[in-house]
């Protein structure tokens, strides 16, 4: 029988923390619908705590500035985890090491964590905030092959928020599970086709576009077999919005297959449509199975 997920808010996330848990589970959920995670994807949350994991619901605020976004949900990592410490050592809770090594790493940052126990989930758009999450935590990089990634990525960032190089969280070692993912130039972005064509026709953009995220990826991974190698990516048979990424996605896999891990792999299920992962109830198990899966082979 599945447990009863209860979210409770810390700082600016919804949090369920695990009485006995086995590791950490970030969600980014998509356009709209991740401003309020714990409605539209209930289920699914509620499926993967029962396996043993404390859920972190991220809700965001909709822009087209994604890096706007991706800093403010970087910045808040170190007062999360010390809010959902004490509040686990309040309620006589285990695992409190796990959010202790979260806030150390970031204080420290040549503190390497644990493989298998922290997670990003994200669907949809959702996924394409976890990749800038990845991309921005290289700044706090000091390996000189990363000098000029670290450049495009600063410049491209300082005019959308000030980011605080001693309070970065870097995702080494944290796995990344990414359902139907949309990397998400305008009419991606928008769930509403009608609401999508109406923003264009008044010359909005996504910044960065889908074209500058690829290749801040494709950059990052050649200079660092580390990066975008734990992996597990999801798409569902019939999606159309995802397949552009998911396609993508695929061949970035095999022309650096060399530098990755195994892990890393892209697949389908019969499933469809693009928003197969939500619900409050009754979500469709291959849906559960394929992130149950995916934790399973990342740990």
């Amino acid at each position: 029988m599945q447990s009863e997920i209860i979210f409770k808010p810390l700082k600016f996330d919804w949090v369920a923390i695990h009485p006995e848990p086995i590791g950490v589970v970030q969600f980014i959920g998509g356009a709209f619908f991740g401003t309020f995670p714990t409605i539209f994807y209930r289920d699914l949350l509620g499926s993967i705590f029962s396996q043993g994991y404390t859920i972190v619901a991220k809700p965001y605020r909709f822009t087209f500035r994604h890096w706007s976004v991706a800093i403010d949900l970087l910045d808040s990592q170190a007062d999360l985890f010390k809010s959902i410490l004490l509040e686990a050592e309040s309620l006589g809770y285990s695992g409190l090491h796990l959010y202790q090594n979260y806030i150390n790493a970031i204080k420290d940052p040549e503190i390497i964590l644990e493989k298998g126990k922290y997670f990003w989930l994200g669907h949809s758009l959702g996924c394409k905030y976890i990749a800038l999450l990845e991309l921005l935590s290289i700044l706090e990089s000091v390996d000189p092959e990363d000098a000029n990634l670290r450049s495009d990525i600063g410049a491209a960032v300082k005019k959308y928020g000030n980011v605080n190089l001693n309070d970065i969280a870097s995702l080494t070692n944290q796995s990344m599970i990414l359902l139907a993912p949309v990397l998400a130039d305008l009419r991606n972005a928008i769930p509403i086709p009608a609401l999508a064509n109406l923003f264009a026709k008044f010359g909005l953009e996504v910044i960065p576009s889908e074209k500058e995220t690829k290749d801040l990826v494709v950059a990052a991974a050649r200079n660092n077999g580390g990066r975008f190698n734990l992996v597990n990516i999801t798409g569902f048979e019939g999606d159309v919005r995802a397949k552009d990424t998911l396609d993508w996605s695929s061949q970035f896999r095999n022309r650096f297959v060399g530098g990755f891990d195994p892990t890393l792999s892209v697949r389908y299920i019969p499933l469809g449509p693009h928003l197969s992962p939500m619900g409050a109830k009754n979500i469709d198990s291959r849906t559960v199975d394929a992130v149950k899966d995916a934790l399973s082979k990342l740990s």
